[in-house]
């Protein structure tokens, strides 16, 4: 279990997402690197995902349920409310390996510097039968090349430093490229 403050912050925003939520949920609180909290920002949902939300049980989860706001507005709030050194990003369809926080967390010890970084993944369908494997840069000469004209990082395995999100105003206002504009200006630091 985890001190005062976690090593990662998960934060899972989540607007009507029943079909799906249960199994994501599931898939961080299966992780075999147990120092993180769970912030599932349950954004007004209409349908089940609430009693869904409700039902699971955990220590590590911060449940918090708001009026209809946005996705940009439940990441900053996610982000205001995190604990952890590290925020690393879940959606509410997507699955986590269960090593997938034990293998990041080796990552940043032997990149200590590092800002951001996601990995590669796995692209499913919704019954879960494998589709592709999406392959990113992985170069910081090459992702500091291409991020102005295309988004190098998969937002859903992402991971970055909380207090330089926070120093550079969390996520911006921006429909559809909240992650890649604050990505830009993540790599600055």
């Amino acid at each position: 279990m985890f001190q005062m403050s976690p090593f990662y912050s998960v934060i899972l925003p989540v607007y009507n997402s029943e079909a799906f939520i249960k199994n994501a949920v599931e898939s961080i609180m299966l992780q075999t690197f147990e120092d993180f909290e769970l912030i599932i920002i349950n954004d007004g949902s209409t349908d089940g995902t609430k009693l869904i939300l409700e039902n699971i049980k955990d220590e590590r989860i911060k449940l918090v349920h708001q009026e209809n706001k946005g996705l940009v507005d439940s990441l900053n709030h996610g982000l205001q409310i995190a604990k952890g050194n590290y925020i690393a990003r879940m959606d509410a369809d997507d699955y986590s390996y269960p090593q997938r926080l034990a293998r990041q967390y080796e990552f940043i010890k032997q990149n200590p510097s590092i800002v951001l970084f996601s990995n590669y993944f796995n692209v499913i369908d919704e019954n879960n039968n494998f589709i592709a494997t999406r392959r990113l840069p992985l170069e910081d000469r090459f992702i500091r090349e291409v991020i102005n004209k295309w988004n190098p990082f998969c937002h859903p395995s992402a991971v970055f430093k909380r207090e330089l999100a926070l120093k550079v105003g969390g996520y911006p206002k921006k429909k559809y490229q909240e992650d890649w504009e604050l990505w830009k200006e993540l790599i600055e630091f």
